[in-house]
């Protein structure tokens, strides 16, 4: 079970994102920390077993169809890419963050707060009411109908201030100029120089890659330059090329030279007489 949650409140507002879809968005961005990427048409993609969303989230929902709802939901935002690959007749679910939704974990600390006194548009579609808390709540089953009105009556007499300890907010006289928006990045094909650098060294030490990096940076850029290929993250599609190589290495079978040499080894050490 996650222990916590990164939620965005100005990307859950900007968007209309209610809390739901907030919990599954943020396990789906720390996917890299913890999944094997795999690269398809270009990007990569984690794949995601719903039972795995399920044990992460269970105050969200107990039930695949919601999970599976949430994620169509997201996507339909432009937020995330689903992707269904199917393996000896097995549905297998794979994901991948949009340029978008790779902004989710963005921080800019120039960025604008928005003014909790005046309701936003993003704010309007997540606003529990009688009429729609059954379509953003819709299997909140476990709380009862006594507790909500505990909430609605908690929450009338305490209401929320907007007054908060950012000195930018509270000072009436301060003008904030909003940055200029961000261009998305764009993929892009094979650098003409792609340097590995120490921090790169650094990472295959901690992940144990004994591969001769030289030989499998050379062969990465050669596929991928003769594929045409083009990566939003080339210093990622490295990382899963270096990850890939030592699993291939260790399925590869031995050569027969080399077996035929290691025989010939073991022979010669039970004639020695020496021992």
């Amino acid at each position: 079970m996650r222990y916590s949650l990164y939620i965005n409140q100005v990307r859950a507002l900007e968007w209309g994102l209610n809390l739901p879809q907030c919990a599954v968005l943020s396990v789906v961005c720390e996917a890299s920390s913890w999944a094997d990427g795999t690269l398809m048409d270009g990007e990569i993609y984690y794949w995601f077993a719903k039972s795995k969303l399920l044990s992460e989230l269970p105050m969200v929902t107990d039930k695949e169809d919601t999970i599976v709802r949430h994620l169509k939901s997201l996507e339909k935002l432009g937020i995330i890419k689903l992707k269904v690959v199917i393996k000896d007749k097995m549905h297998y679910q794979y994901i991948a963050l949009t340029a978008k939704g790779k902004l989710w974990n963005a921080i800019d600390q120039n960025e604008p707060i928005p003014d909790n006194t005046r309701t936003s548009e993003g704010r309007k579609k997540i606003r529990v009411t009688e009429s729609n808390e059954a379509e953003i709540y819709p299997e909140d089953g476990n709380i009862s109908e006594e507790s909500r009105k505990i909430i609605r009556e908690t929450s009338e007499k305490n209401p929320t201030n907007y007054i908060t300890s950012n000195t930018k907010t509270n000072d009436p006289n301060s003008l904030a100029v909003p940055p200029k928006p961000k261009k998305p990045k764009r993929a892009s094909g094979v650098p003409d120089e792609f340097l590995v650098d120490q921090r790169m060294l650094d990472w295959l030490a901690q992940n144990q890659i004994t591969n001769d990096w030289r030989v499998e940076t050379n062969k990465f850029l050669d596929y991928h330059r003769a594929k045409g290929s083009k990566m939003l993250d080339w210093i990622a599609a490295w990382r899963l090329w270096m990850r890939n190589s030592m699993k291939f290495a260790a399925q590869r079978p031995t050569p027969p030279a080399v077996a035929k040499q290691q025989v010939s080894d073991s022979l010669t050490d039970i004639h020695d007489t020496d021992w």
